[in-house]
């Protein structure tokens, strides 16, 4: 019977062995926990402290042994929610080597006063600029990743949150463009009515190869000036944590009165939820926001609301070609807003506005509403409107509106947009006043058969605006109508801080620059500006055709200011993709502006 019973007990403690092998060592317990962490992801979880807390922290991460990389690819941290400060940072404490690449920490103890805090693990590896679509971590070493936050003392101050409050501010949100994911477009155009100082955020990718491109896209132009008064940059940014590409810039911006607009672009890998690098301490802040603290000096710009048009083709319904001719006196700067059926940024447009200019007997076409950075009107997915900012010059020009036989103004196929009875095109002129003579109908063969009222303006997005009220004669330095392989270079010092003015027209691609220019401090590696892709416009005809129009400042130095062509596509041998102004191709800069 004895010797039955210890049978018995080998069995029961060999099923409880092989139990606990299948189901695996016990969960861990603290007040947040990750565990049975997977490849390429990201954990997160909040908590709340009633009182100042003694903490501790238990965790083993994973070194990123990938070239070129230095730091953990597997690693934790912990945010102030409040004011975003990181509170403990994995990669800054001491770690004990394990196993492979496992690093460990154990019985880390900090203090935390009262408040709101976010906790991360993530995953991913520090190389998000190699393009590859996860880090490259030890499998084997998956499973042993852990991280275990607890409270040292016995008490009551500590409970861990399922969500988290909104977040506080002191400064009013003028614009927030943030959680971006791949390939999003976005803008917002203001109106400031006085000097006033706007506060900028932004968090993107820059490359930290050759170049320091930016990955992901943000700036702010002054419309009428059509000048760039910000835009994210290396220069300006400061690692963001996580992945060594990922930056971020923060800082007050000051504007005179006038229209501008922000633009947000995130390029096709590595944005918000869709990582692969590590993200950033602050995850949810990819992308832009502007606060401002004077919200009676900034106005949203809506042209509907603060602008008369100046024609206008609204509540348009199905199967119509609607038509206006009219007549522009002086150089007019105007808004034009359409709404329309586009199947997607890269689909096709059925109901459409364009704008055209008659010369020479033949209608010329200016901008039409098509797919390409369109923005959601709201309703179904094909809803879509673009707000354009255009400078027209003297002559007549043609609005139209065209729409197909279905899915219009009261005869909607799917969800109607936001503001349905805005289905159509207007124009709206930008100044709140006009001269005499800007603007007038016009029967199509050039003569004004009649004058309209003039009212007000505001939103949208450029292509050549203003870029010509600068006199080239009075330019201190002008290389313009350059040719093939031409190498321009001089020195030049200034002898107290300066603003000076650059326009450049020059050949960038989306992965090549061959026309192009930069300026550089002498002994400086790194140019204080240069041509982009990024800080530069379209510039009419191809796509590579980029326009740089705006301030640089600098400080007293010497300084060697350099433009460059190749053999191709040039002034005076452009082929069928001719500039605006060819004339311009090249540098000018004008000083003490």
């Amino acid at each position: 019977m004895a010797r039955k019973s210890l049978h018995t007990v080998v069995i029961v403690f060999a099923g409880l062995v092989a139990l606990r092998i299948v189901v695996g060592p016990p969960q861990p317990r603290g007040l947040v926990v990750f565990a049975d962490l997977e490849r390429a992801a990201l954990e997160s979880s909040a908590f709340e402290l009633d009182a100042t807390t003694r903490l501790v922290v238990d965790a083993t991460g994973l070194v990123d042994t990938r070239e070129g990389a230095s730091g953990l690819a597997a690693t934790a941290w912990i945010r102030d929610f409040d004011n975003g400060k990181i509170v403990w940072d994995m990669q800054a404490q001491r770690l004990s080597a394990g196993a492979g690449s496992l690093r460990h920490i154990k019985a880390d103890t900090f203090i935390l006063g009262a408040g709101l805090y976010e906790v991360f693990y993530a995953t991913y590896g520090l190389r998000a600029d190699q393009r590859i679509p996860r880090a490259r971590l030890d499998n084997r070493s998956l499973s042993s990743l852990r991280f275990v936050l607890r409270t040292a003392d016995k008490n009551d101050n500590a409970r861990r949150l399922d969500f988290l409050p909104p977040k506080a501010s002191n400064t009013p949100l003028l614009w927030e463009a943030t959680m971006l994911g791949d390939n999003e477009h976005r803008e917002f155009a203001f109106e400031v009515l006085r000097p006033t100082d706007i506060a900028v955020s932004a968090t993107g990718e820059i490359s930290t190869a050759s170049g320091h491109e930016p990955r992901d896209h943000y700036w702010i132009e002054h419309v009428q000036e059509r000048t760039r008064v910000w835009f994210f940059a290396l220069q300006n940014s400061e690692p963001a944590g996580g992945a060594a590409s990922n930056r971020r810039f923060t800082g007050r911006i000051n504007l005179v009165p006038g229209i501008y607009r922000a633009f947000a672009e995130t390029n096709r890998s590595h944005a918000y939820g869709l990582w692969v690098g590590n993200p950033p301490y602050d995850p949810s802040a990819w992308g832009i926001s502007i606060a401002v603290e004077d919200s009676d000096a900034i106005l949203p710009f809506d042209p509907w609301q603060t602008r008369q048009p100046l024609l206008s083709f609204a509540r348009v319904g199905n199967d119509e070609h609607l038509k206006q001719h009219f007549r522009v006196g002086q150089p007019l700067g105007v808004v034009l807003y359409s709404v329309g059926e586009v199947t997607g940024n890269y689909g096709t447009a059925y109901d459409y506005g364009q704008l055209t200019r008659i010369h020479q007997g033949r209608e010329e076409l200016v901008w039409k509403l098509a797919p390409g950075d369109l923005l959601h009107a709201g309703g179904s997915y094909k809803n879509l409107y673009k707000s354009e900012f255009l400078y027209l010059e003297p002559g007549t020009y043609a609005l139209e509106y065209i729409t197909d036989d279905s899915h219009a103004w009261d005869s909607w196929n799917a969800e109607a947009p936001d503001n349905p009875e805005r289905w159509g095109i207007a124009m709206f002129p930008v100044s709140r006043t006009l001269p005499t003579g800007a603007f007038a109908i016009s029967d199509g063969m050039g003569d004004a058969a009649q004058g309209l009222p003039l009212g007000q303006a505001r939103e949208g997005r450029g292509q050549d605006l203003f870029s010509n009220a600068l006199s080239e004669a009075a330019a201190t330095i002008n290389w313009t109508r350059l040719e093939a392989h031409e190498e321009r270079e001089v020195r030049f010092a200034v002898s107290q801080p300066t603003r000076i003015r650059i326009r450049a027209v020059g050949e960038i691609s989306t992965s090549t620059r061959f026309d192009y220019g930069m300026l550089k401090r002498t002994g400086d590696d790194q140019p204080v500006w240069e041509m982009t892709r990024y800080n530069t416009v379209a510039a009419g005809g191809g796509d590579e055709n980029r326009l740089f129009s705006g301030f640089v400042s600098l400080d007293a130095g010497e300084y060697v200011l350099r433009f460059v062509t190749d053999g191709t596509h040039h002034y005076g041998d452009f082929g069928a993709e001719v500039p605006d102004h060819p004339g311009q191709w090249g540098i000018a800069v004008w000083m003490d502006q």
